[in-house]
């Protein structure tokens, strides 16, 4: 839990600076990446416990069910992260026969890089969902991001997916969550349901 106590003082440190939010969002998650806050003792998931091919096992089997349901052709990753579990989703979906066009996207763009070196048979762009065009796509996946955002651009990264044309959207959200306030902190749980 002490990651969770040092980092937001590194964001405001930056808001006191008066660096822009589009460049403090994308220096937070940065450190975040670089400092490995939310690596797993260390090494893979680096993008924390809950992309390891374990807890995302129930996320591949929705996906899965999702993509066939829908006749989904094209997914947009709105934070694909180290790509520690998508490989093996979309490994499992070709196996059934289907075709889908990937693209994974992050705001740091030294771990799309290595995406990118990893993956290159895969498409990576390196967007803030708060404030850059985001492409069209069948299905848009937002999977614990919101809760790393201040409540207003949660809000922002919603009406922008919205205004992509992208066809759905699967977003991850916290309905047991009482209140949507922002508690100044990287970790909130959103209930999107909320009014």
């Amino acid at each position: 839990m002490v990651v969770w106590q040092k980092f937001p003082v590194q964001v405001h440190a930056l808001a006191a600076l008066g660096i822009a939010a589009a460049d403090k969002r994308k220096r937070a998650f940065s450190g975040i990446y670089q400092h490995r806050f939310w690596a797993v003792n260390g090494r893979f998931p680096l993008s924390g416990s809950g992309s390891s091919l374990e807890a995302s096992q129930a996320t591949r089997k929705t996906l899965k069910s999702v993509i066939r349901a829908f006749s989904i052709s094209s997914i947009f990753d709105s934070s694909c992260g180290d790509m520690t579990w998508m490989p093996k989703l979309l490994q499992d979906i070709a196996l059934e026969g289907r075709r889908v066009h990937y693209v994974g996207n992050d705001i740091v763009a030294e771990l799309i890089v290595e995406n990118r070196s990893r993956f290159p048979d895969l498409s990576f762009t390196c967007l803030d969902l708060v404030k850059d065009p985001l492409p069209v796509a069948d299905l848009v996946l937002l999977r614990y991001t919101l809760q790393h955002l201040q409540i207003q651009d949660a809000k922002r990264v919603l009406e922008n997916i919205s205004n992509s044309g992208s066809k759905y959207l699967l977003v991850t959200t916290f309905p047991k969550q009482s209140d949507a306030r922002n508690h100044q902190d990287l970790e909130n749980a959103v209930n999107i349901c909320m009014q």
